[in-house]
């Protein structure tokens, strides 16, 4: 037999086909589904089961005592063996299944057919589980015995191993799963061998500059695991998007005279603007570009190469990833500078939190994916809540009952009727142009209220005397 003819004989499996009081024997192609065979197998089978079909709900092919065959999976999918017996049956006089002779042996078997079987897999999860546990472990130990020499060269060199390791297993043996785990515990190592370093020039140094410098190392060992497991970019990058505004808000309240609260001011506006780019940073990230624009007519006149299908598909789920990724990672920075802006208080802070929460509420109607909008809902609602909660907090406890009490009825009242009333309903246009406009200003007005938050008026009015 040559080999043509084995390749097809292979891509073949025969089976014995029982039809109500007879039996066909039948070769099946084991890469088509079911459903496309069926009506050739009803034809083989007899011509007039086709007709009968009709009468009723269809037919259905099954192993006997077993449930019937999945309709859109194929021979070699459902585990078809050459020579084994199926029945074809109408839909609503399938085989029932096999009483069971032996107790133990039927609840042995529907425990085989359980869903969430032990696995491999699972096994592997297990022992990188316990692995990252006892890596913890030995951080809490490594951090309770407080800051020296030792513990930070500790620190920073298990951070660099892990790192290490990380990269080896990504790039020889393509191990993702195992170095995103390691390299992601790297990183509260970075973190604690750069909150120990301040320490150790100065022991009285203070906390901003702690966390400035365990921010730059995570920011650092973020960027060492991007490099050496591409393969789980998305995650690195992710973080990157939340260390960096982090960073620089803790640089600037490590640097310069400025409070945690105004630094964290000025790290928000910095989310702010990355939102902006979180679409085309998605875009180029995924691997897509736009061919340039033609600059002449005989550019213009130019043929242009289509874009395989494949790859636009591909390309742009990758890209959906990214900007779900980041829109979270962003989210996520805002709240964490939202708390660090309203906790020392004041009315700049508080009216620029109320701006800032607004205007993610008015940019989050751009985005049209579920999963990309809420991060930018829940953080709005977030710093909203907040915000109220602050305000509620400096009131007179007679004026925090009966006006802070009754302004969250009244509002919690007019957000149920809206959800009653607003979903679905065409509402004219100029409420869209409104609604632009009520953004545009409050992306405007955020600047001078930050110059506010951060007094520079005040310090200019000093300057004049």
């Amino acid at each position: 037999m040559d080999d043509a003819t084995k390749d097809v004989t292979n891509q073949l499996c025969r089976l014995r086909l029982i039809v109500k009081d007879r039996s066909v024997e039948m070769a099946l192609p084991t890469d088509v589904a079911l459903i496309d065979l069926l009506p050739a197998i009803l034809r083989h089978a007899g011509g007039e089961l086709a007709d009968e079909g009709v009468e009723h709900e269809g037919w259905v092919l099954q192993r006997f005592g077993k449930p019937p065959f999945d309709e859109e999976r194929t021979t070699a999918e459902l585990g078809l063996l050459d020579g084994e017996t199926v029945h074809l049956r109408p839909r609503a006089e399938r085989l029932p299944p096999i009483d069971f002779d032996d107790l133990v042996d039927g609840i042995a078997e529907q425990a085989r057919r359980r869903s969430d079987p032990w696995s491999e897999r699972l096994s592997r999860w297990m022992l990188l589980a316990f692995g990252g546990t006892a890596l913890l472990v030995g951080l809490v130990v490594l951090g309770s015995g407080g800051p020296g020499i030792t513990g930070t060269i500790t620190a920073g060199g298990t951070a660099l191993v892990l790192l290490l390791t990380a990269t080896a297993l990504a790039r020889g043996r393509a191990d993702t799963i195992t170095a995103v785990v390691l390299a992601g515990l790297a990183l509260p190592y970075a973190g604690l061998c750069g909150w120990y370093l301040p320490l150790l020039s100065s022991p009285q140094a203070q906390a901003p500059a702690c966390i400035a410098c365990a921010a730059m190392l995570v920011v650092a060992g973020l960027g060492i695991g991007l490099v050496g497991t591409a393969e789980a970019a998305l995650l690195f990058v992710s973080g990157l998007f939340t260390a960096v505004p982090l960073g620089i808000t803790a640089v600037i309240d490590a640097a310069s005279p400025l409070d945690s609260g105004q630094a964290a001011g000025i790290g928000l506006m910095l989310v702010l603007l990355a939102l902006g780019f979180v679409p085309t940073s998605s875009f180029r990230l995924a691997g897509l570009s736009l061919p340039p624009l033609p600059t002449s007519s005989e550019e213009f006149g130019q043929d242009t190469d289509p874009f395989p299908h494949e790859v636009v598909v591909e390309r742009s789920a990758v890209a959906d990833r990214y900007m779900t990724g980041l829109y979270a990672a962003l989210g996520l920075t805002a709240v964490v500078l939202f708390t660090a802006l309203l906790v020392p208080g004041g009315m700049w802070s508080m009216i620029t939190t109320a701006v800032a929460a607004l205007l993610l509420l008015l940019r989050s109607r751009h985005v049209d994916s579920a999963r990309q909008r809420w991060p930018l809902l829940i953080t709005a609602g977030y710093a909203l809540a907040l915000d109220g909660v602050v305000l509620a907090l400096g009131m007179e406890p007679f004026a925090r009952l009966w006006y802070g009490f009754t302004a969250t009825l009244v509002l919690a009242l007019l957000l149920v009727v809206a959800s009653t009333t607003l979903p679905g309903r065409k509402l004219a246009p100029y409420w869209g142009r409104a609604v632009d406009l009520l953004e545009t200003f409050s992306a405007l007005a955020l600047v001078p209220l930050l110059l506010a938050a951060l007094d520079v008026y005040m310090f200019v009015r000093g300057l004049a005397g």
